[in-house]
């Protein structure tokens, strides 16, 4: 303690960021501050002590590194970046485990027509837009592409082999594009109010095409004019069924931020995870909602909390014109934050929730979606819970198996040869700690030798290595003697099982079709167990195809490599 009170005694006063690092000098938690000495001294006072996580904190804390910089904003935008770069394990990241679609239009095309994307590129051949947090969203805006703004909705082969308008165009569906019924300016158009709707422009649109359909009608052109009333009716029809409330007083795009717990900072030490829901509202109509569950049952929450969220979240998006969120724990950051949240054309301003104020109807409403996903998550997170004590007992554990690593193996024809290494923590997977490995000492296919290395990487030769309540091996009873293996050599004592496929069988003689049940090998055991009860076979299934499913992402990258060596 006394190389750390030198150190913070040498703290500058200036605005900056604190980089707190642990053993081998890694970087464990990073902040910011106006005044960095007084901010990093605050966290040795005694009653910062009192503080169970500020105390375990300290503990970890093997040297502090000091960056100046010229302002409050600069200290934001790095303390955000270092976050990105270092990762370090005390601060909070707002991230979510779903990988939500998006919607991708290929410019180069002269009559492009929308896709779904889920990890798209951004260049500017083409034009991405979400992502969308629900599916249902998607596929409805894929429908309205043609139904309503008349896109084509054929594929590329198709559209350049087509001689005549197909049955999309005589429903009146499609513009044919194919045969050249319309132009690509005109076309483009169609792709503009597309865009315009996804955006939630649908006030514009209605105004737009409101007038055009009267145009038409006092042109006499009564058969367009019916077209465009149909489109109308379309688009207002559908629209309604997104919409989950009523539009607020004015049509200033909005984002809404409320947590739950609310208290966030008071009741830190009690409570264990966190539900921040962002409710969007686009020229004053809801479009969308957003959910990050965020836990901080081992991570430090400090005064900082709720900006570094913002900058993490409007990172890569345009952030709306008004920001509502709840009061500000933090004052001096909401110029700073203004100021790098807005872009050119686009000035952004936080506004704090007063239940009094003209914000208190979305705000409640935010609220209220925050209470009722975070009683959701709860439940959810109690039967994964639930999942793990009953797992126990199937398997005659001697502890809950709260932690819970899944090993498979991956190759074509012994080529290509990877593994992977998933990590569940009561139930639910912690991707941090996933895993890659490239079989170095196996030639060929050999999932048993293949195994065995990557038991004694994993648990072996780490200088630290940290071991599991309980192993999921991919396999079967081959796979389990061969790590046991390993594990004698090196005395090796954490619970070990393999968990085999469930496999369909055919009796060409009959006409019956014969299936098994999901097995698990035991050591010392002969016969497997059968896996019966459904919450056993959710969560040991679950963890076998995540295993499963980043191996052989893995394996076809490697596979990929190899084919353009």
């Amino acid at each position: 303690m006394s190389d750390l009170s030198e150190i913070v005694a040498r703290a500058p006063t200036d605005a900056g960021v604190y980089l707190m690092k642990g053993d081998s000098q890694k970087v464990i938690y990073v902040g910011k501050a106006k005044n960095i000495k007084n901010r990093v001294r605050s966290y040795f006072t005694k009653q910062a002590q009192e503080s169970l996580k500020t105390s375990y904190l300290v503990s970890q804390i093997k040297d502090i590194e000091f960056i100046t910089v010229g302002s409050e904003i600069e200290a934001l935008i790095l303390e955000n970046n270092l976050i990105k770069k270092f990762k370090p394990k005390y601060n909070i990241r707002l991230r979510d485990d779903k990988s939500y679609p998006f919607i991708r239009v290929d410019l180069r095309h002269d009559f492009p027509r929308p896709y779904i994307a889920r990890r798209p590129k951004k260049d500017n051949s083409q034009l991405i837009l979400g992502p969308f947090t629900q599916g249902l969203m998607v596929h409805r805006a894929l429908m309205m592409s043609s139904k309503v703004f008349k896109l084509r909705d054929c594929r590329d082969h198709e559209f350049s082999n087509r001689a005549r308008p197909c049955l999309s165009y005589q429903i009146g569906q499609c513009t044919a594009p194919c045969v050249d019924y319309v132009s690509k300016e005109e076309y483009a158009l169609q792709v503009k109010e597309f865009v315009s709707f996804l955006e939630g422009k649908n006030d514009e649109l209605e105004v737009k095409w409101t007038k055009s359909m009267e145009a038409a009608s006092d042109n006499l052109e009564f058969e367009k004019a019916a077209s465009i009333r149909d489109q109308l009716h379309t688009l207002l029809s559908l629209t309604q069924q997104n919409q989950r409330m009523e539009s607020v007083e004015d049509d200033v795009d909005r984002d809404v931020w409320a947590f739950w717990p609310e208290s966030i900072l008071n009741e830190v030490e009690e409570v264990q995870n966190i539900d921040l829901i962002v409710l969007q509202f686009r020229e004053g109509k809801l479009i969308g909602r957003e959910h990050f569950p965020i836990d901080i049952q081992d991570k430090f929450v400090d005064s900082g909390f709720t900006s570094s969220l913002l900058l993490q979240y409007y990172a890569k998006k345009l952030a709306p014109t008004e920001i509502v969120l709840p009061p500000f724990d933090v004052e001096w950051e909401v110029g700073a934050l203004e100021s790098e949240l807005s872009s050119e054309g686009n000035s952004v301003h936080l506004v704090s929730a007063d239940r009094a104020s003209k914000w208190a109807k979305v705000f409640e409403l935010a609220r209220e979606n925050a209470q009722l996903v975070a009683k959701e998550q709860g439940l959810r997170r109690q039967k994964q819970r639930d999942s793990v004590k009953s797992l126990a007992k199937f398997l005659k554990l001697s502890k809950e198996p709260k932690v819970i690593h899944c090993i498979d193996v991956s190759n074509f024809q012994g080529q290509a040869n990877v593994a992977s290494c998933v990590v569940f923590v009561e139930g639910k997977a912690d991707k941090e700690q996933y895993r890659h490995y490239k079989i170095k000492t196996v030639v060929g296919q050999n999932d048993f030798a293949s195994m065995k290395e990557v038991i004694e990487r994993r648990y072996v030769s780490k200088e630290d290595p940290q071991f599991p309540d309980l192993l999921v091996l991919d396999g079967g009873k081959g796979q389990l003697n061969s790590v046991l293996e390993v594990f004698e050599e090196y005395k090796l004592s954490f619970p070990v099982i393999a968990l085999a496929k469930a496999r369909t069988e055919s009796e060409f003689t009959q006409e019956e079709v014969r299936s098994s049940s999901e097995r698990v090998f035991l050591p010392g055991q002969k016969n497997p167990k059968i896996v019966k009860k459904p919450e056993l076979l959710k969560l040991l299934s679950s963890i076998r195809d995540e295993a499963h499913r980043f191996a052989i992402t893995f394996h076809r990258k490697k596979r990929s490599e190899q084919m353009f060596e």
